[in-house]
């Protein structure tokens, strides 16, 4: 039965069974619940708690329906500030509707404007890369979503072949990225597990490469997110879909029974690195001191961040040297793992000197060299919130209690001085002195 002239939308509308697709296979709903991190983009914040209220049962639909009223009657609707904004859209529009009963009147003004977004997606492509990963994605979910729509079938079909090549094409063989950091990685992992449970549910064959490049990343991401939080490497406009969960994509890959063909940190004493390369480093140790551990450097500032059992030790440094840092050229030198030995180099040059920073884990420890080549270098080490400072053993050193016990020393024969503030160290070498700090469970 078709709708009434004055709820029909500008596109063809949808009937109840435009929905069919997604609606019966439940496929979108059996995401886990999450905490919307949109890109900053108000609307897409909006849009974010309205499918997080749709995923709940607990929320009556009145409470979910009235706020997506509003979204789509705002200006924001029409807003496309970056090109994977109407691909988060998509991505919302088909999680609402396969959770929820829509209305009729609500349906209708759903179908049309994904039709409005998925034609603007097909006219805006990015040429390659994550960007076009994820609107190949959203095409599939609208064409499956809502295949009465015009071009419906085309934006499925093209979505699907588009993805069996970007997708893989954009990952080294570990399931690592070639362009982007982590979340952007699992954003693009969150929702092409739901393009897979859409298609399998639909009937829908996937291209050959999809499955097994799907499940890689999967375990390389849930490899990152081991014994800490995801770590925040790479750029920060695009956020996951679905919060920082990293098991979640694993699950999906070990029920289609996926088995990694990397080194995974298991029972042994070694350590395995994850390498994002434009954007870090993750060391990871299954059992350090009978704990799991997690080192990360990020390659723009030279950061290391340290975790232990799952809590943090080593937080953050703050660095003052040579200029501003916007300005240092970073370069890595070396990043090899050999068993129990990892090492990292890296060096940032500035107008007025040069710093290098040589990382080393070896075994239950983890030393940072510093070498500053020019003006005086400021470091700063800032521990877990949950960790106390004690006093000093010896001349430079200092016991960190209150979690896993780490000795912290400091080599203040060749800092000009070394001082304790609370939860936190500093040190300032002059021009041409290596400075070396230990940490060792």
């Amino acid at each position: 039965m078709k709708l009434p002239a004055f709820l029909r939308p500008k596109v063809r509308a949808p009937s109840g069974a435009a929905q069919a697709v997604i609606s019966q296979t439940g496929a979108l709903p059996e995401l886990p619940a999450f905490a919307w991190q949109g890109e900053g983009v108000r609307a897409q914040g909006r849009l974010g708690q309205v499918l997080a209220m749709a995923l709940d049962p607990a929320n009556p639909d009145g409470e979910v329906f009235q706020p997506l009223r509003s979204f789509l009657a705002s200006p924001q609707a029409s807003d496309f500030e970056h090109l994977s904004d109407a691909a988060a859209r998509v991505f919302v529009f088909a999680g609402v509707s396969a959770a929820r009963e829509l209305p009729r009147e609500l349906s209708a003004q759903l179908g049309g404007e994904v039709q409005r977004h998925a034609g603007w997606i097909q006219s805006q492509r990015a040429p390659q890369g994550p960007r076009r990963v994820l609107q190949s994605g959203a095409l599939v979910l609208a064409g499956l979503g809502w295949p009465e729509l015009k071009g419906a079938s085309r934006w499925w079909s093209a979505g699907l072949a588009d993805l069996g090549r970007s997708f893989p094409a954009g990952l080294h063989p570990d399931g690592g990225p070639r362009e982007g950091g982590a979340a952007l990685l699992l954003r693009q992992v969150q929702l092409l597990w739901a393009v897979v449970q859409v298609c399998e549910k639909a009937s829908v064959a996937l291209p050959a490469g999809l499955i097994p490049s799907l499940c890689a990343a999967s375990t390389f991401l849930r490899d990152l997110g081991a014994g800490g939080p995801m770590p925040k490497l790479g750029p920060a406009l695009y956020e996951p879909l679905l919060g920082n969960d990293t098991e979640w994509p694993l699950s999906q890959a070990l029920a289609r029974g996926w088995t990694p063909s990397v080194p995974t940190p298991g029972e042994d004493k070694d350590w395995v690195m994850r390498p994002l390369r434009e954007s870090g480093f993750v060391l990871l140790h299954a059992k350090l001191s009978g704990a799991a551990s997690r080192v990360v450097m990020d390659l723009h500032t030279g950061q290391v961040i340290w975790h232990v059992a799952g809590q943090p030790v080593l937080v953050e440094q703050g660095l003052a040297c040579m200029d501003r840092p916007e300005s240092w050229k970073p370069e890595l030198k070396v990043a090899r793992v050999d068993g129990r030995v990892a090492a990292v180099l890296w060096t940032s040059t500035g107008r007025k000197g040069e710093w290098t920073r040589d990382l080393r884990a070896e075994g239950s420890r983890l030393m940072i060299t510093d070498r500053i080549e020019g003006e005086p270098l400021q470091v700063r080490w800032r521990f877990g919130e949950h960790l106390a400072l004690s006093k000093r053993e010896k001349p430079g050193q200092w016991l960190l209690e209150g979690g896993p016990k780490v000795r912290v020393t400091l080599d203040t024969d060749q800092a000009t001085w070394v001082s304790q503030d609370g939860p936190e160290l500093h040190g300032v070498l002059g021009a041409g002195v290596r400075h070396r700090s230990r940490f060792e469970v």
